[in-house]
C-alpha cells in the first residue's frame, strides 16, 4: 500500500508531506483547494506523462516521492525481483522534473525509465477518475480478472504456452504449404542438375590432362618427327649411334681404368652416362609409341572437353566448383525431402496439440462459468451496500465460433452492467455517470481486488 507521499515545487505546493494509514482515507475540500494536485503528483510518481507547466512558478525543479509497502508475494515484488532489484518490503518511487522539461525517475535510488516506473506503478496503485476507465474498464482484461478470482491463472498460463506452440506449428505448416508447388519444381530441377553432373563422372584433374593430350595431338607430326630423329641419333637401324659410341668409349676406358684413380673416376662417369642414355632411349621409344592416336581417340578428347565446358558454363568456373554444385544440390534435395516429412509430422503434431488445447479450454470454460455466477452475486451485493440496490452485474461468457481457440481459451469474457430495472446490461465502459462509475469501481475492486494484485486505489 501507499505509505507516504512527498511533494516539492509542484503547482502551488512548495512542500507537502502526507502519511497514509491502512484502510479508507478521505481527502475533501472545495474546488481549487488542491485535491487534483495530489492526484497529479501521484501520477507523476507512477511515471505518467508530465510537463514543466506542472512546476511551481519560479522553481528550477520539482520532485515527488511515493513510499510503498508491499508483501513479498505481491505482483510488484515479483516484477522488481525479475528486474534484479533488492527487495526489503518497501519501494520508493522518486521523480524529478526540471524547468527545461526533462524528468528523471528512480526506484529505490536506482535510475529507471519512465516506462519502467509506469509498469511498476500500475502493479501497486490504481487511480479511478470519474471518467477514467483504468484496467477494469478494458474488456480484454476481464477474462484475466475472472481467472485470477477463480484461481485459474496457472492453468491459463499453461494453456497459453500450449497455444503459443500451436500458433508456431501453424505458422511453420503454412510456410511449408505456401511454397509446396515451388518446392516441387525446385526438386525436379535439382535432381536434373545433380544427375547431369554426377553422370559425367568428372575427375578433379581431368581437364588439365585432357588439354595436355589435346596439345600433343595438335602437334603430333612435329613431335613424332623430333622423337624419330632423337631415336635415330641414339640407336639408328643402320650404322653407329650415340649409344653404341658411348658404349665403345666405356669399353676402351675400362681396360686402363685400373692404372690411375683419375681414369677409374672417369670410367665410372662414362658408365653412368651410358646407362642414362639407355633410359633416355627407352623413354623416347615409349613416347613415340604413345603418339599413335586414331580418329576415335581424338574425337573422344574433344567430346569430353566440350562436355566439361558445358558443365562449367552452367555450374561453375572450375571442375571443383561444378562438383561442389552437385554436392549442394543433393543437400538441398535432402532438405526439401526432409521438409515434406516435417510437414507430415507437423500435421500430426498440430492435431495432438489442438486436441489437448480443446480439453484444457473446456476445463477453463467450466471453471469460468462457475466463477462468473459467484462474481456476479458478490458484486451486486457490494453495489447494494453502495446504494445501487437495483443494479444488475453480469459476467458475460461468449463462446468463440465452433472450433476456434484464442490465447485465452474458447470464449471471451466481458463485465456488463444494468443500472436501472428493465434495461439490458451494457459494457462497463458505456456507464457514463461519474458517481456510478466510482461506486462500481469500488465494488469491483472489493470483489476482485485480490485478483489484480493492486493494493492501493485512489478514487477521484
Amino acid at each position: 500500500m501507499l505509505n507516504s507521499l512527498y511533494i516539492e515545487n509542484i503547482a502551488v505546493i512548495e512542500t507537502a508531506s502526507i502519511d497514509f494509514r491502512d484502510g479508507f482515507t478521505v481527502m475533501t475540500g472545495e474546488t481549487g483547494a488542491g485535491k487534483s494536485i495530489i492526484i497529479d503528483a501521484i501520477n507523476m510518481a507512477l511515471g505518467e506523462r508530465t510537463s514543466r507547466d506542472s512546476l511551481r512558478a519560479g522553481a528550477e525543479a520539482g520532485r515527488v516521492s511515493a513510499m510503498f509497502e508491499l508483501p513479498e508475494d505481491a505482483l510488484a515484488s515479483s516484477f522488481l525481483q525479475r528486474a534484479d532489484f533488492a527487495f526489503d518490503g518497501t519501494v520508493l518511487l522518486e521523480r524529478t522534473l526540471t524547468s527545461e522539461g526533462r524528468s528523471f525517475g528512480k526506484v529505490n535510488g536506482r535510475p529507471v525509465s519512465t516506462a519502467f516506473m509506469r509498469e511498476l506503478g500500475n502493479l501497486m496503485l490504481n487511480i479511478h477518475g470519474q471518467h477514467d476507465s483504468q484496467y477494469l474498464l478494458q474488456s480484454e482484461r476481464h477474462i484475466e480478472y475472472l481467472d485470477a478470482f477463480a484461481g485459474l491463472t496457472q492453468d491459463r498460463g499453461n494453456y497459453a504456452l500450449s497455444y503459443g506452440h500451436l500458433r508456431a506449428l501453424e505458422k511453420e505448416y503454412a510456410e511449408l504449404e505456401a511454397d509446396e508447388q515451388q518446392k516441387i519444381r525446385e526438386l525436379e530441377l535439382l535432381h536434373y542438375q545433380a544427375d547431369e553432373i554426377e553422370g559425367a563422372a568428372l575427375q578433379a584433374d581431368e581437364e588439365g590432362n585432357l588439354l595436355a593430350k589435346r596439345q600433343i595431338i595438335q602437334n603430333m607430326q612435329r613431335l613424332t618427327e623430333s622423337l624419330a630423329a632423337v631415336r635415330e641419333s641414339l640407336a639408328p637401324e643402320e650404322g653407329e649411334g650415340a649409344l653404341s659410341m658411348m658404349h665403345g668409349a666405356v669399353r676402351h676406358l675400362s681396360g686402363v681404368a685400373s692404372l690411375s684413380p683419375d681414369l677409374e673416376s672417369l670410367h665410372r662417369t662414362l658408365n653412368d652416362l651410358y646407362y642414362q642414355l639407355e633410359d633416355v632411349r627407352g623413354e623416347v621409344y615409349r613416347l613415340f609409341e604413345d603418339m599413335a592416336y586414331d580418329d576415335a581417340e581424338i574425337e573422344a578428347v574433344e567430346s569430353r572437353l566440350a562436355l566439361i565446358g558445358r558443365l562449367k558454363q552452367k555450374y561453375g568456373a572450375t571442375i571443383g566448383e561444378v562438383l561442389d554444385y552437385a554436392t549442394d544440390a543433393r543437400r538441398r534435395i535432402d532438405g526439401i525431402l526432409i521438409s515434406k516429412e516435417r510437414k507430415k509430422t507437423i500435421a500430426q503434431e498440430l492435431e495432438n496439440v489442438y486436441n489437448n488445447l480443446r480439453e484444457c479450454a473446456q476445463k477453463l470454460t467450466a471453471n469460468r462459468t462457475k466463477a462468473a455466477s459467484v462474481v456476479s452475486v458478490a458484486v451486486e451485493r457490494e453495489l447494494s451496500a453502495l446504494s445501487m440496490q437495483n443494479t444488475r452485474f453480469v459476467v458475460s461468457i461468449t463462446p468463440h465460433q465452433a472450433g476456434v481457440l484464442s490465447e485465452y481459451g474458447a470464449e471471451s469474457v466481458a463485465f456488463l452492467l444494468a443500472t436501472n430495472p428493465g434495461e439490458p446490461p451494457k459494457p462497463l465502459a458505456r456507464v457514463v455517470s461519474g458517481g456510478e462509475l466510482s461506486r462500481i469501481m469500488l465494488a469491483l475492486k472489493s470483489v476482485l481486488g485480490r485478483a489484480d494484485g493492486v493494493d492501493t486505489m485512489v478514487f477521484d
